[in-house]
């Protein structure tokens, strides 16, 4: 039995259907690949063309050159010459079969851990740009890495580029101040990070464009920018001066076996610096393996109580404002002293001592009486006028500001303390400041490191003194830092304008005639912030303030380990700029102090063995306790001995600060024992140096020379 044939109107439809449906699918398939086709080119085409030049371009940079460092008399400290660096092409390298005998080979021309390379270059496996190593200035690693043979055909593997490696031909002279270059050549420390915008300059770059397997095959120069290399910078420092320093402060390390020491030569009349030496001390020309203790500028960073070296800045401001005279004697009362309840000693047993012998002496006695006179507030602005409790701006990162309490916080213990130089911490840039303004005159000179012309506020040369009564734009922003905090008015003995006074035209009260009481009992107070009820630390210790004085007192507690200020910052274009001037007493009382009392010191006080045959050399020691970390007592073996002097004392050239932190060996660690001889040493021979002629015949310092006051 046969099927029904189907009804041939219904076989025309299906075929009718069928051809339907394959007209409309191959109108949607032309349609979707129209559309397709237009967004490829149209709505996508940046996209696609920016992706197209990314992968057949690339944007190489062109190094700046650093610019160089120089010192005064234009002697290289730092400089840049061109290398070579290395690097490879991970994206490619991990793809080749003899990837090991490569990178074998790649680490012994330099001299690395196989292995350790192997596993660094597969870290970074899908990038195309890895550093091996950077800067190299070893021939024989060159010659190496130039002898390595790339696959004849294929991708690059490796490759050479050009950078400029940091050299610093004097090596580690004057570290401190140079500071160094990291790997990415970045300033770091020292000059090298205050000026990095003016020294590194702009790098430049060109566009490359590569093939398919990312070489390099075309140099698009339409694209190129030339780079803007850095400016050089002319310091101050002279490297003979500075070489010097170094060589007494590695005899004074090695003979001592101190902690730390350091040393500054300063020009007192323009506040430029000739030299700056800390140590430990580390070279710049490699900076891998360099110590926190070597990195740490001890001469803007290390903080002590000055114990001494400070009493010549109350002196000069008693004398100033009329609270004590120059032909004034202080009963010093056999060795023994009560203020209040606290007991002040001195080494020797004086009795009467007169104003001079209290500063060649070093009469803690004598001392704390010119202190009971000028009071707490009149100690806190001299204080603060020399420019103590905050940094003095030098241009080297890292600079700490001491400490210095404020008013409200003294006691009748700190009318005793701070004239010896105590419940005070100074750094040693702050210290030569201060005794910079007795040498020149009375003009606090902000100290600077960059050789540049410079001007002073007023329009006048900026080492040139103002005149009596003017005040500087600089010395009216300096009033607002050190006014007076308790209002108290200061008394006048001349018509002599100085920063931080307030003026009144109330008469002067009289000098009393009556002996002065002394201050009512206090709990005893220092800047530690001890409990009174503490009874760990009683009345009878000592604390030897100076050579061969003693003093009960707390030690300040300062920090062990300062952390790091902000680094200044990078900006190429902000001029220098000018350096703090202002006034803190006249000259006729700082003339007094510096040739007639401090030349006194060297010939027949503390500092003998600072004494020079050919110059006539003034100057102060100092010796400090330091606080014993486990019983935070004054220790009896842990000092700071200091000296600050210069000459000629008729006319300073140069100023010198010597600092040395604990020594070790030898017996008494006196500051005119210690810190006094290389002093000497190092003043003679910068003034030599600068071509100082020695004098003919010994200075005149008897105090008939000068008008005594009224």
């Amino acid at each position: 039995m046969t099927s029904p044939t189907p009804p041939a109107g219904t076989s025309n439809e299906t075929l009718a259907w069928r051809t339907r449906f394959l007209v409309v699918t191959v109108c949607a398939f032309w349609m979707v690949l129209g559309g397709r086709l237009v967004q490829l080119q149209w709505f996508s085409r940046e996209r696609f063309t920016a992706q197209v030049e990314d992968q057949s371009t690339s944007w190489e940079e062109i190094a700046a050159r650093p610019g160089d460092i120089l010192d005064r008399e234009g002697r290289v400290l730092a400089t840049s010459i061109a290398a070579k660096s290395f690097f490879v092409v991970p994206s490619q390298l991990t793809q080749q079969p003899k990837q090991w005998e490569l990178v074998s080979a790649i680490a012994e021309a330099i001299g690395q851990d196989a292995d350790q390379l192997q596993a660094r270059i597969a870290e970074h496996g899908k990038k195309h740009f890895l550093w091996v190593q950077r800067r190299i200035a070893d021939d024989d690693v060159l010659t190496k890495l130039y002898a390595l043979e790339p696959p004849k055909k294929g991708p690059q593997l490796f490759g050479f580029r050009d950078e400029f490696l940091r050299q610093y031909p004097q090596g580690p002279l004057a570290a401190h101040v140079l500071g160094g270059r990291d790997v990415d050549g970045l300033g770091r420390g020292g000059i090298e990070q205050t000026l990095n915008a003016k020294l590194a300059g702009k790098s430049g770059y060109r566009r490359l464009t590569l093939d398919s397997r990312l070489r390099v095959i075309e140099v698009q120069t339409d694209f190129n920018r030339a780079p803007q290399h850095g400016q050089s910078v002319t310091l101050t420092l002279d490297t003979i001066v500075q070489m010097h320093v170094e060589e007494e402060l590695d005899r004074v390390m090695e003979k001592w076996r101190a902690k730390h020491a350091a040393a500054i030569v300063l020009d007192p009349k323009t506040g430029e610096v000739l030299a700056m030496a800390s140590r430990p001390t580390y070279d710049p020309n490699d900076l891998t393996h360099v110590s926190i203790e070597a990195w740490k500028n001890q001469a803007i960073a290390a903080i002590w109580e000055p114990g001494s070296t400070f009493k010549p800045m109350i002196v000069g401001w008693g004398l100033e404002h009329g609270f004590i005279r120059r032909d004034e004697s202080f009963h010093c009362e056999n060795g023994l002293y009560r203020m209040g309840s606290r007991e002040l000693h001195d080494h020797h047993k004086y009795g009467v001592l007169s104003l001079t012998d209290v500063l060649v002496k070093s009469s803690n006695i004598g001392m704390a009486k010119i202190g009971q006179k000028l009071g707490n507030a009149e100690l806190f602005q001299a204080a603060s006028t020399f420019g103590f409790g905050r940094r003095t701006g030098i241009e080297l990162p890292g600079e700490l500001s001491g400490m210095l309490a404020p008013l409200k916080k003294w006691t009748s213990y700190s009318t005793g303390s701070i004239p010896m130089g105590q419940e005070i911490a100074v750094t040693p840039i702050q210290l030569l400041t201060a005794h910079a303004a007795l040498a020149n005159g009375g003009m606090l000179i902000s100290p600077h490191l960059v050789r540049a012309h410079r001007t002073h506020p007023t329009g006048r040369p900026w080492a040139e003194k103002p005149n009596p009564g003017e005040r500087t734009a600089d010395a009216d922003s300096l009033l607002q830092q050190i006014a007076f905090q308790s209002g108290a008015v200061s008394r006048r003995v001349r018509n002599f304008s100085s920063p931080g006074i307030l003026e009144t035209n109330e008469p002067e009260p009289e000098t009393p005639t009556s002996p002065i009481a002394p201050p009512s009992p206090e709990p005893h107070r220092s800047l530690n912030s001890i409990d009174p009820e503490d009874r760990t630390l009683s009345d009878d210790r000592f604390d030897l303030t100076d050579d061969r004085r003693i003093e009960p007192e707390f030690p300040i507690d300062l920090p062990s380990d300062v952390s790091q200020e902000p680094p200044f910052a990078n900006d190429a274009d902000s001029p220098l700029e000018s350096p703090v001037v202002s006034a803190t007493i006249s000259s006729d009382v700082s003339r007094w102090l510096v040739e007639s009392v401090m030349t006194e010191v060297i010939k027949r006080g503390t500092g003998k063995k600072a004494r020079l045959d050919d110059y006539t050399v003034f100057g102060k020691t100092g010796t400090a306790q330091k606080r014993d970390p486990q019983t935070g007592k004054y220790s009896n073996r842990l000092h700071v001995s200091s000296f600050v002097g210069g000459a000629p004392a008729a006319n300073p050239r140069v100023l010198v600060l010597v600092m040395v932190d604990e020594p070790a060996s030898g017996g008494e660690h006196f500051g005119g024992d210690i810190a006094a001889p290389p002093a000497r040493e190092i003043i003679h021979k910068s003034l030599r140096q600068l071509g100082v002629a020695p004098e003919q015949k010994p200075h005149k310092t008897a105090g008939t020379e000068f008008r005594l006051p009224r």
